[in-house]
């Protein structure tokens, strides 16, 4: 079975260059802009605050901690919030990231999916060092879990200029529930690790599993435009597709529902499968295309960035699959919204 790499997403956030890309920086400033696509509402009780997140999840911690939600503004971001456990030194904090699963997906699937990427982040030098100390098996909001703690050297971003490599501990909790999977994560500076453990440890225990609320920030149709042995450019210029191989089309049509500044129409998040099981990603080629459809000329498919609520935005797809498989349905995947059109 495979997963998305979300260690490759939500670990590289979470230990590696972006602090930035889940929306922290290094001032301690606590956000209170919410988007449809994650309407947290802190509740205070005591000293203390409940973030309840509508990706099916609450998590207590102290009030006078600053927190951070920007990740929720980006729709391919898994990242629901960030908890600064130290006034000064913005790497140390606790994150709970989320992403969608397939029916059927195990908490070892999830599990063994994480710590593949971990090791091959490491291999391909991104981590150095990568050490994981300990497994453990437990529960977490009365669901099996698992936890790794591991350490290593990682680059860290703290600003859009600066990355510094930092040895670092991280604990890491793996949860499934209802077709998602969850990642709450403690992570510090190993000269400051044990320092703030305790604290991490009750804020982890505290997190709690809640009911999704269904959001729908956009919508996603799609119309054949048919299949080739060739595929021509809009410079003109022709591609053929491999041996025994054929390029099939698509004109796929979006509209921003209800989110501020959403980013629509990355091909990498359209993916084809086939009556067979079979998953297809986009043909490169598909950047290189341009056609009439219905009187309109359309383009290859781009991300469009910042789109407004009521926004519309089209292109073309192409896939290449072999000349005897035969397309069942395109899936549409951002993190936040899965949309599956049967052709």
């Amino acid at each position: 079975m495979k997963l998305k790499p979300i260690t490759a997403i939500v670990v590289l956030l979470v230990v590696v260059a972006s602090l930035l890309v889940a929306g922290c920086t290094t001032s301690n400033t606590s956000n209170t802009n919410q988007t449809p696509s994650d309407s947290a509402t802190p509740s205070i009780n005591s000293d203390k605050t409940t973030f309840s997140s509508t990706a099916g999840f609450t998590i207590t911690f102290p009030k006078n901690l600053a927190t951070d939600t920007n990740g929720t503004e980006n729709a391919s971001s898994p990242v629901r919030v960030f908890i600064y456990l130290s006034p000064t030194e913005t790497v140390n904090g606790i994150i709970v990231g989320t992403e969608g699963l397939a029916s059927g997906t195990t908490l070892n699937d999830f599990v063994n999916a994480q710590i593949t990427n971990l090791k091959n982040y490491n291999s391909a030098g991104v981590y150095k060092n990568l050490a994981i100390l300990s497994e453990t098996n437990s529960t977490l909001s009365g669901k099996p879990a698992h936890t790794i703690v591991f350490s290593g050297v990682f680059p860290v971003r703290y600003s859009t200029t600066t990355v510094t490599n930092k040895s670092l501990k991280i604990i890491q909790t793996f949860v499934v529930n209802d077709n998602t999977g969850y990642v709450i994560s403690y992570k510090a500076i190993q000269s400051d690790y044990n320092k703030y453990l305790t604290l991490a440890e009750q804020v982890i225990n505290s997190f709690t599993l809640t009911t999704k609320t269904p959001t729908t920030l956009i919508s996603v149709n799609a119309t054949s435009l048919g299949s080739s042995s060739t595929l021509s450019s809009s410079y003109g210029t022709p591609t053929a597709a491999a041996t025994n191989n054929k390029f099939v089309t698509y004109a796929v049509y979006f509209q921003n529902l209800n989110k501020k500044d959403l980013d629509m129409g990355n091909p990498t998040e359209i993916k084809l499968r086939d009556t067979n099981g079979n998953i297809y990603s986009y043909d490169s080629f598909t950047y290189s295309l341009q056609q009439q459809v219905n009187g309109v000329t359309l383009k290859g498919l781009s991300v469009e960035t910042n789109t407004q609520p009521g926004d519309k935005y089209s292109g073309l797809i192409a896939f290449q699959i072999p000349t005897s498989a035969t397309p069942k349905s395109l899936t549409y995947d951002d993190y936040t919204n899965k949309i599956t059109i049967n052709l």
